[in-house]
């Protein structure tokens, strides 16, 4: 890990305008939304989509549902990250402010750092412009480089590191996740 901790502004509200329906989302750090049980509820349908289910959680979850108590250890696992400084969740939040989507980055290492997303079906369509606006964020907190591990079958995952201009790095040793980067500097 670099011996400078990333510099994230204190607050983040940053507009995303929806390529296809023009509305405006939000994305924010995730420690600064209340654990409500709105939040929770939305954290639960959007990890039990299919999709995200499957490529996320089933195994995690060992093919029971993601629960209210996975959300909850969601949430405090996220805030943890920030008091510590050891990882950074940020959420995506729809026109009328539930949560639809979530992007992370997985540790303080500025030289780089994994990110992980996920993002409801119901708002396809936002994703690679969020990759984007966290690669931004990114940059101005410090990280010099970043870069994302895609299943090769995860499709939807494959074209957001395209769309965004990742450079394809190949498949990794384990044999299971393709490697994606983007220097930020």
């Amino acid at each position: 890990m670099t011996a400078v901790p990333p510099a994230f502004p204190g607050t983040l509200a940053l507009p995303l305008t929806h390529p296809r329906s023009g509305k405006v989302y939000t994305l924010t750090r995730a420690d600064a939304l209340q654990d409500t049980p709105e939040l929770r509820a939305d954290l639960t349908a959007a990890c039990n989509e299919p999709l995200i289910y499957d490529w996320l959680f089933r195994e995690r979850c060992g093919g029971q549902p993601y629960s209210d108590a996975d959300a909850a250890a969601f949430l405090a696992w996220l805030r943890a990250g920030w008091r510590d400084g050891t990882h950074f969740v940020f959420a995506l939040q729809s026109p009328c402010g539930r949560t639809v989507g979530a992007l992370d980055i997985k540790s303080a290492d500025t030289d780089a750092a994994e990110i992980g997303y996920w993002l409801s079906a119901r708002h396809s369509g936002l994703m690679t412009l969020a990759v984007q606006a966290l690669e931004d964020v990114a940059r101005q907190a410090g990280y010099r480089a970043l870069y994302a591990r895609v299943r090769p079958g995860n499709a939807r995952s494959l074209n957001v590191t395209a769309r965004a201009g990742w450079t394809d790095a190949g498949l990794e040793a384990d044999g299971h996740h393709r490697r994606f980067t983007r220097a930020l500097r």
